[in-house]
């Protein structure tokens, strides 16, 4: 087996494992009213963001955007001396505040469901 499909191999492992974790990250962004251009929702899913990458040792920057809410930014050092890759994604939904008190993260036969659950937040799940 070659290095690259061992390094492969061992990723597609623990991202396997990572389901449940994944899924309560996934409720803890997307119970979070985060609508456009509510600062303080797309602030609070950037500090819930940051705070998740501490956990596994990454230092992220949050900039205020006024008007937006927050950017964040992590970098995280690779070790393969490859090229760096760019993850990118928005934290505001098109809900209006209150819509988590109404509908929020709920799982059914496998499928999940809440404000933003979809775009983007599972897609900041998987960033």
């Amino acid at each position: 087996m070659n290095s690259a499909h061992t390094t492969r191999a061992q990723a597609l492992d623990w991202l396997a494992g990572q389901g449940p974790a994944m899924q309560d990250f996934l409720q803890q962004l997307v119970n979070i009213d985060s609508g456009s251009r509510d600062e303080a929702g797309v602030t609070a899913v950037a500090q819930a963001i940051a705070s998740h990458l501490a956990g596994a040792g990454i230092t992220a920057q949050l900039e205020t955007v006024p008007g937006y809410g927050s950017n964040l930014r992590a970098d995280v050092p690779g070790t393969a001396g490859g090229a760096p890759i760019l993850l990118t994604g928005h934290m505001d939904t098109v809900y209006p505040q209150g819509t988590v008190a109404q509908r929020p993260f709920r799982m059914a036969e496998g499928r999940a469901y809440g404000p933003g659950v979809d775009d983007m937040k599972a897609g900041l799940v998987l960033n």
